[in-house]
């Protein structure tokens, strides 16, 4: 019988041990909207084995984000689920409406749908606080100018408040060349990432 050399075996049982085992953070966000008042948006993230170098294998990382809400301007329910490698960063609420915007941040980013081709920022409305619809930001209110949602992740279930919600976007924004910006890019054009001229991935 012949055996399997030791990192190859080494690397199926990564696999193995990856495809078995998740982690789900929690926590909550206070977000300022548009009217200067408070409202908490509770966040979680499914984090996964997404592969790459063996070194990294056992590492998991942020993968499927949820959020859940009430709309303060309807008392609507809001409840919103990403597919793979997309990042909730902005929420806004309209007595009609709930919107949201959204950034893939996964070079494998599960995107169904662009608001402008090519450009990870995408911009979604709800009608009913469950179904989503991909809009262009065109057709969003200029209201939404930055982002109010935590860029990170938080375990043990912490509430972070308006101002840390900021230090934390201020420094993925910094650490990210800017892909990631807290004043959301309606266009290519207001994107200010250093290398959007570049393929984003490969």
């Amino acid at each position: 019988m012949q055996h399997l050399p030791l990192r190859l075996f080494t690397s199926l049982l990564l696999v193995l041990i990856a495809a078995s085992c998740s982690k789900t953070e929690s926590w909550s966000d206070i977000v300022k909207i548009d009217d200067g008042s408070t409202t908490t948006v509770e966040r979680s993230v499914k984090l996964t084995f997404t592969g790459g170098e063996l070194s990294q294998a056992a590492a998991r990382h942020p993968a499927y984000y949820q959020l859940r809400a009430k709309n303060p301007k309807n008392g609507q329910a809001v409840s919103w689920t990403g597919t793979f490698g997309i990042i909730p960063i902005a929420i806004a609420f309209t007595p009609q409406k709930t919107y949201l915007v959204t950034l893939a941040f996964h070079c494998d980013a599960e995107i169904k749908k662009f608001s402008i081709r090519d450009f990870p920022y995408v911009f979604q409305e709800s009608t009913n606080g469950m179904a989503w619809k991909i809009v262009h930001p065109s057709e969003v209110p200029t209201e939404i100018r930055s982002a109010n949602l935590s860029s990170d992740s938080r375990p043990n279930g912490e509430t972070l408040q308006p101002d840390r919600i900021d230090r934390t976007n201020r420094a993925m924004e910094f650490s990210s060349d800017m892909y990631y910006s807290r004043e959301i890019p309606r266009s290519p054009s207001e994107w200010k990432y250093a290398y959007k001229n570049k393929p984003l991935c490969g």
